[in-house]
């Protein structure tokens, strides 16, 4: 099997992310089509249950304009010729219409989910059943509860309270509400910080 490629893809609001991560799926789907990887193996993560419901709905919508051969499935050829040097004959068409039909009927193996749910989902299935625990819930307001201590951490002569202490100083808006979303923000988005160390590792070992 080829070797999975890595692709970072950054782009800011309203430029167009749920169109490209569609076309990715899709591409996706044809790439491995030969090693019978199935869409229900295939997993796509968001941070929102809107981003999940409009990538579910673009993908849907995409094979079935590509399959209509209407205006806007000729502009989706184009595009995944430009963007993966796809070219979609009758070979690809006929396995993305049996795709496509198998999609309608099982919706549910459709395996796009937000980061909450997929942890939530390996946590239920695997960890819990695994070290004993037959009944948890999730405390969506755990973070708030911690920001206290983590004020005393940040204030204290800790390595990493003149770094913080300097963010501070220099906001332009300095109520504490406003710190409040920006540590939380740090809490929610810490599994990226942990990728970018991952790859710069990767970069530095090459």
């Amino acid at each position: 099997m080829r070797a999975p490629v890595k692709k970072i893809i950054t782009a800011s609001a309203g430029t167009g992310k749920t169109y490209r991560l569609s076309l990715e799926y899709i591409n996706l789907l044809l790439q491995y089509r030969d090693y019978e990887i199935g869409f229900d193996e295939i997993l796509v993560i968001t941070f929102t249950r809107k981003a999940t419901y409009e990538i579910r709905t673009a993908i849907i919508e995409h094979l079935e304009n590509l399959l209509s051969d209407n205006d806007k499935g000729r502009v989706l050829e184009d595009n995944l010729e430009k963007l993966f040097g796809l070219k979609l004959g009758e070979t690809e068409l006929v396995y993305l219409r049996k795709v496509y039909e198998q999609m309608l009927v099982n919706k549910h193996k459709l395996q796009i989910s937000t980061i909450d749910s997929f942890i939530n989902s390996i946590f239920k299935t695997v960890i819990a059943p695994y070290i004993g625990i037959t009944s948890f819930s999730i405390d969506n307001e755990v973070n708030s509860r911690y920001l206290p201590l983590l004020y005393n951490h940040i204030f204290s002569d800790s390595k990493d309270s003149e770094s913080f202490i300097r963010i501070f100083r220099t906001a332009k808006n300095n109520s504490l509400e406003h710190f409040d979303k920006l540590i939380l923000s740090i809490i929610e988005n810490r599994w990226l910080l942990q990728l970018i160390r991952e790859l710069k590792v990767t970069d530095d070992e090459a």
